[in-house]
């Protein structure tokens, strides 16, 4: 059954759900109006489609003009079909004859009308005029039939019976027939309910009270999931607070041996920060001379040109510091150390549209090395790897993975599944200044081999197991002294 409340207009009854069957006793044409044109009134404010079958003892222009005082605009909703008004003997008895089927089906039929011109239901009335007449046990199997078959759809049936023509046993016939029994006594409104439906009021009670429950129960394991979902949100914030930090960090981790490849590791580490200022001073002129002034965007603008300064003051006192010497070994976690990286650069990797994958040794391998330059050698690889990919148009997916050799040796590699290195250039890949690629210098992977060698280590390369390259960066496994 559909459960939606529908206003009934009745006061006594308040809001009914669809499939509502209900009767009035009425005494006179006033107290059929006090409750008919108020019940349309309700059902034309709900988008419902409204058919009165009109009782004989009330002028048709009479109860227009009832009804048009409650719905002004009732000539419009009667010339397209939205209200229609109908003698009661011409719906029931149309050719003199009552049938039972014929006006079921009929109802069911102009419910379905109704929702196909996009009306929410099918709200109805009609008179028993008839019940001194042959036909009232016709009328009685109808409305049992009725009740029936109104169960499960967007229908509302008041059925009104005059109260001065309707003897005991006929009360007592409709009220079974009907959910709901509406009467006028002593100037006061009274319902009667039937079994049924005072068992299912209480099975409903019943069961509101059993989701009042569950919805107690529900709300505190909420909050309690809410607690816990804070708690890890503010745990997620200082760790994206400290990779922050980190990546700071490593924008100053890529130490270099030589003078040489220092002057080369300045050029390559600043240009990119002074071409961001560039890009974004030009900006900010651009909209600071329009007019008006575009003061907000500007003002981004100088923000991002104050990072990228900064960064590049980063980049300068990263080199200051390798030629200083200050670079600290000591115990680092292989694995994190990945984990870090991958955190690093998940933005970086996610504008390329590239998946990375972890493959990581369970046992937790550790080496004694500076942390920074690991971190920085690792980047430089992922970094490689997703420029191979990008030029093949291959799937976009690195593998990072840590195993530890048959000698105990660390073993981290990087694979992509790029179009692999040609043979002629493997074995120049690691020197310094060589590179395939246009506009690059050729210092990411001999840095990564300077770093593989400080830690007494080596940087290889070999063909994926499907496509691409592999880069292996093999490192004692050592633990700092306790």
């Amino acid at each position: 059954m559909v459960e939606t409340l529908r206003q009934s207009g009745i006061e006594p009854l308040g809001d009914l759900p669809w499939g509502a069957h209900i009767c009035l006793f009425y005494e006179g044409v006033g107290d059929l109006l006090d409750v008919v044109v108020p019940y349309f009134s309700a059902g034309v404010r709900g988008n419902e489609c409204c058919i009165w079958a009109v009782a004989e003892g009330v002028p048709m222009d009479e109860a227009k003009a009832a009804l048009r005082r409650e719905v002004p605009d009732l000539d419009r909703r009667l010339a397209d079909g939205a209200v229609e008004l109908v003698p009661c003997r011409d719906w029931y008895l149309p050719d003199s004859r009552f049938d039972l089927q014929r006006i079921v089906r009929g109802w069911h039929e102009r419910l379905d009308e109704a929702l196909a011109r996009g009306f929410d239901g099918l709200r109805v009335s009609g008179d028993a005029f008839w019940v001194e007449s042959r036909y009232r046990q016709a009328f009685s199997d109808y409305e049992l039939e009725l009740d029936e078959s109104v169960a499960g759809r967007k229908l509302l049936v008041l059925c009104t019976y005059p109260a001065e023509l309707s003897r005991a046993v006929d009360v007592l016939e409709v009220t079974r027939s009907h959910q709901l029994t509406l009467a006028r006594r002593r100037g006061e409104w009274e319902v009667l309910e039937t079994a049924e439906l005072i068992r299912a009021k209480q099975e409903l009670l019943r069961l509101k009270a059993e989701l009042e429950d569950r919805v107690r129960l529900r709300t505190l394991q909420l909050a309690a999931a809410n607690a816990q979902l804070e708690t890890e949100n503010q745990e997620r914030e200082r760790a994206e607070a400290a990779l922050a930090e980190a990546q700071t960090e490593l924008a100053r981790a890529a130490r270099l041996t030589s003078l040489g490849v220092l002057a080369a590791s300045i050029a390559h580490e600043v240009n990119q920060p002074l071409a961001a200022i560039l890009t974004n001073a030009e900006a900010s002129l651009r909209l600071l001379a329009a007019d008006p002034p575009d003061m907000a965007e500007a003002l981004a603008a100088l923000k991002q040109i104050a990072g990228d300064a900064r960064r590049a003051g980063d980049v300068i006192k990263r080199l200051r510091s390798l030629v200083a010497g200050t670079a600290e070994h000591a115990d680092v976690d292989i694995n994190d150390a990945i984990r870090e990286v991958a955190a690093l650069m998940r933005s970086q990797l996610q504008a390329r549209r590239v998946t990375l994958r972890l493959d990581l040794e369970p046992g937790d391998p550790h080496v004694l090395g500076d942390r920074l330059q690991l971190q920085q050698a690792i980047m430089n690889l992922v970094s490689n790897a997703v420029e191979a990919m990008g030029r093949a148009g291959g799937p976009p997916t690195v593998t990072i993975r840590s195993d530890v050799d048959a000698d105990g040796a660390v073993v981290l590699s990087v694979e992509d599944q790029g179009p692999g290195v040609e043979p002629e250039t493997a074995d120049r890949l690691f020197d310094p200044f060589f590179t395939t690629k246009a506009g690059g210098m050729g210092m990411g992977l001999s840095i990564v081999r300077s770093v593989a060698e400080a830690h007494g280590g080596r940087l290889s390369l070999s063909a994926g197991p499907r496509a691409g390259a592999v880069f292996q960066l093999t490192i004692p496994s050592r633990r700092a002294a306790p």
